[in-house]
């Protein structure tokens, strides 16, 4: 009777395991839009690591008349996993697409 209770209990638990991994396999991708709801805060700010404020508004139609509109805010900003996200980000990386033009920078 143990047994079979017991493994009763454990088919359970593998059934909610790849339930609960199903579901993150499938999770909306993070949107330009989800980005936006607290991005297009003119009063939204943060302090860098010298201590200068730093506003981290984007100006939704500037964006979208870039050159980047096509791409996810997620595609620069590929630390970023689930909204919110951490408060500390790793620094964007422009060479990450642009290598080339990395390399004609850093040797002017």
């Amino acid at each position: 009777m143990l047994c079979r209770s017991l493994a009763t209990s454990g088919l359970f638990v593998l059934i909610l395991s790849l339930v609960h991994l199903a579901a993150d396999l499938h999770a909306a991708p993070i949107t330009n839009d989800d980005c936006l709801a607290c991005h297009d805060d003119k009063e939204l700010v943060k302090k860098d690591a010298s201590g200068k404020t730093v506003s981290m508004f984007i100006d939704k139609a500037k964006y979208e008349a870039s050159i980047h509109h096509k791409n996810l805010c997620t595609s620069c900003h590929t630390d970023i996993k689930e909204i919110p996200h951490a408060e500390r980000l790793k620094p964007v990386s422009c060479s990450q697409c642009h290598r080339i033009e990395t390399d004609i920078h850093l040797k002017s």
